[in-house]
């Protein structure tokens, strides 16, 4: 009896001690909401992005929950962040405080020593080798020399956008848009932007896509309050398109003109619908066409990481970039995001009412019929990881010009040349008819 006793006692006592802990709890965090503090995210958050959500134009909260997707072979951390400048690495709680989306420098010095920004980036090594870019030209850019950091909330942006379906010239998008230098390059004139981006663009015979595009980029970069610049990277008839070496040799090629920080990588038929979809550099390599109307508006399946993507540049170099043997349509984008993975990086998402896309309407162009051994490609991807990139480009430039709207680098490439770099000798375990069905290749 007395034992039976003492065993309910002790009961009582924790479960006495389980409310207290629960009644504590609550009332802390109802503390911290009342007072406006901080709010759980995933750690790879760009915390400029969601603090320029939670407030609308009215500065009312907007109260939508924050969500953020990754992909499946990694695992999503949350911390408290403070909403200050994460992007420029200053002030933040509880997050590497170096450089977690813009300038180097403003982790280090004051906003009044901030360095001028002008010419070329240094030179960095992919897989044991040092990238350099081919095209010997200097951009006609007007350095950036102010010293104040931008608001780290943008404080034009509007939100969801009427996207423009008409397609001005390019002439007429530089009127348009005030300030934007030759070359479609712009940086604030009264503030230091918190990222220089590079558009880089994969490109063949779109004008009128890539007009409607450029107009609807520009004022949303501006209102971004970016240094950035449209790199359009096009491939000479008659090779069969290849898409993902195209953004190789844009970000390599932009690198040359500009200290950019971080690439964007855009397909020239998806043009963005909010301009809270922010552009910046991230923490993470982030997916940002996440919600396409083609697709209703839904993430197809969760490894995709494709159609516009964001990356460092220290992460582009540090993964080898992408493949450069897909020639033809399909298949880079699954073999990067096995890459970004394989690499201990997370793909990052934003909401899918921020993240959202009109893909404009298109026959298949010529030279870009599927590939007919991207699945033997896709098998084999690790096999090729460290051989077939950055540290194998090889092409030839034609022409470089600083256009009104954008930056045009004309490049050959000799297929035959490319595919007979040997990266290795493979075997195919397996061809997989869809993503989900992908094996692994082996060695032999």
């Amino acid at each position: 009896m007395l034992q039976s006793c003492t065993k309910f006692r002790v009961f009582n006592i924790l479960l006495l001690l389980c409310v207290v802990n629960f009644l504590l709890y609550r009332s802390f965090f109802h503390q911290r909401v009342a007072s406006g503090g901080t709010s759980i995210m995933t750690m790879d958050l760009n915390a400029t992005a969601h603090a320029s959500r939670r407030y609308n134009s009215s500065g009312r909260s907007s109260g939508r929950s924050s969500v953020r997707t990754t992909t499946p072979t990694t695992t999503t951390r949350t911390t408290t962040l403070s909403v200050k400048d994460s992007a420029a690495g200053i002030d933040v709680n509880t997050r590497n405080p170096s450089n977690a989306g813009g300038d180097n420098s403003t982790s280090r010095q004051s906003e009044g020593s901030l360095p001028v920004v002008q010419g070329p980036a240094p030179l960095l090594e992919s897989r044991g080798k040092v990238v350099k870019p081919l095209a010997n030209v200097k951009a006609p850019w007007a350095p950036d020399n102010t010293t104040t950091l931008c608001p780290l909330v943008p404080p034009k942006l509007v939100g969801p956008l009427a996207t423009y379906q008409v397609a001005p010239s390019f002439e007429e998008v530089v009127k348009l848009n005030n300030g934007l230098e030759p070359g479609g390059h712009f940086h604030p004139p009264d503030c230091r932007a918190r990222s220089r981006v590079a558009v880089v663009i994969p490109y063949r015979d779109r004008e009128q896509h890539l007009r409607i595009l450029v107009h609807n980029l520009h004022p949303m970069l501006m209102r971004q309050q970016l240094d950035y610049a449209i790199i359009v990277v096009e491939l000479a008839l008659p090779t069969e398109f290849n898409r993902a070496m195209l953004m190789n040799i844009g970000a390599v090629e932009a690198l040359g003109l500009w200290d950019f920080q971080c690439f964007i990588f855009h397909d020239v038929d998806l043009v963005p619908e909010n301009d809270r979809n922010l552009y910046s550099c991230p923490e993470m390599p982030r997916h940002l066409s996440v919600a396409v109307d083609k697709f209703g508006y839904k993430l197809p399946h969760p490894m995709i990481f494709g159609g516009v993507t964001a990356l460092r540049r220290e992460q582009f170099y540090a993964i080898n970039g992408y493949p450069n043997k897909y020639f033809g349509w399909g298949g880079e984008d699954d073999d990067m995001a096995f890459r970004v993975t394989e690499s201990n990086l997370t793909i990052t998402r934003d909401e899918l009412d921020v993240a959202k896309y009109r893909m404009l309407k298109h026959d298949r162009d010529w030279g870009n019929d599927p590939n007919p051994k991207r699945w033997e490609l896709i098998n084999t991807w690790k096999s090729r990881h460290d051989k077939d990139g950055l540290n194998s480009l090889q092409y030839t430039i034609q022409k470089v010009e600083f256009r009104p709207a954008y930056t045009w680098i004309n490049v050959t490439i000799d297929k035959d040349t490319i595919l007979k770099v040997r990266t290795a000798v493979v075997r195919v375990l397996c061809v997989a008819p869809s993503f989900f069905d992908v094996c692994s290749g082996g060695s032999s």
